[in-house]
């Protein structure tokens, strides 16, 4: 039996035409950064454009909202032709893809080793054109260099033909935040075991002591959450003897945890809402009759002297609550009874 002839070795090697087609791209997005504007290549799945120039203002560097499709060819033969015009073939396949789509496309013929390179807009040359129709371009060298004055006929090219737009120049505008930045708050988070799984069951416990409890605490699980002592009443009516644990609040309020933040964010809700419930807050002296517009810019106040403050019940009830010091947007430093606020969803 004949044996088979062995093929013979070859070395690798880089291809001479994907190494000057390559010359080509690079020529272009040369040209491209020199307008101020951005070259993206297509990839190695190209089937007829190798890149989009995105155009950005050469003043500004702002986009103009305006992209082009570009193919580049590279013909040797132009930089040793002294003639003012030169010819290039199409591959009739590539005019038709051309032509299909509504992007404005151009054809960059270069010559990488001369530096020089000529465009056309391809949907203006070949308009009307049909299969069967020449797909010879020819190019004028004195009018269509590749270069950075190309810029401008390249964005009329690009713009809308209802017209070039340009989005409308920045307004200002006023925002107006409901947020309070939290200042400070108490320094210890309580937890403690439970045998209630609804708000329901709390109330139920909370209502048969002699006490007047506030709602600034979060039921999670069978995990019982505030800020207060929950060793004391009437929060031991509601825990487990012996399962109070207390933990710096920073443990929550620095934590990188999803969980932790959630649980914290949820509790200085329900410790504002309570203090809301109540009536009142008291802001450096002033008592706020309506807490829900501490937030906004008009603030509803009723001035009450400094000595008289004691008198009134609500400040006897803060009185008896850990404090949090919130900052209102005017930067007003607001006294919140237990744990105070974030963010009010």
């Amino acid at each position: 039996m004949a044996r088979r002839p062995r093929r013979r070795h070859r070395s690798k090697t880089i291809s001479g035409t994907g190494v000057t087609g390559q010359k080509g791209v690079n020529l272009i997005e040369r040209v491209v950064l020199d307008m101020e504007s951005l070259w993206t290549p297509t990839g190695a799945l190209e089937v007829g454009i190798d890149g989009y120039i995105e155009l950005f203002d050469p003043e500004t560097r702002k986009p103009l909202g305006l992209t082009l499709g570009a193919q580049s060819k590279v013909a040797s033969a132009i930089g040793k032709d002294s003639s003012p015009t030169f010819d290039f073939w199409c591959e009739p396949a590539d005019v038709e893809y051309w032509l299909a789509g509504s992007m404005p496309i151009i054809l960059i013929v270069s010559n990488p080793a001369s530096n020089e390179a000529y465009w056309v807009s391809v949907k203006e040359y070949f308009k009307g054109w049909v299969p069967g129709n020449s797909t010879t371009v020819t190019f004028k060298k004195s009018e269509q260099r590749f270069d950075r004055s190309s810029f401008p006929a390249l964005a009329a090219i690009a713009a809308p033909k209802a017209g070039f737009y340009l989005a409308p120049p920045r307004k200002a505008e006023k925002l107006h935040s409901n947020l309070l930045r939290v200042d400070a708050f108490p320094e210890r988070i309580c937890f403690a075991d439970t045998e209630c799984r609804w708000p329901s069951d709390v109330w139920a416990l909370l209502r048969k002591s002699h006490h007047d409890p506030d709602a600034g605490w979060v039921l999670k699980g069978k995990r019982f959450i505030s800020f207060h002592d929950l060793s004391e009443e009437p929060w031991t009516a509601v825990c487990d003897e012996g399962t109070v644990e207390s933990f710096p609040t920073t443990d929550w309020s620095e934590s990188s945890d999803p969980e932790r933040q959630h649980v914290f964010v949820q509790l200085l809700n329900q410790t504002l809402r309570a203090a809301k419930g109540r009536g009142a807050l008291l802001v450096e002296g002033r008592v706020l009759r309506d807490p829900g517009q501490a937030a906004q810019d008009a603030l509803s106040v009723i001035e009450a002297p400094q000595q008289d403050l004691r008198r009134l019940p609500v400040f006897e009830h803060l009185e008896r609550r850990p404090h949090v010091r919130v900052a209102p947007p005017h930067g007003v430093q607001t006294s919140v009874p237990a744990a105070r606020r974030a963010v009010v969803s």
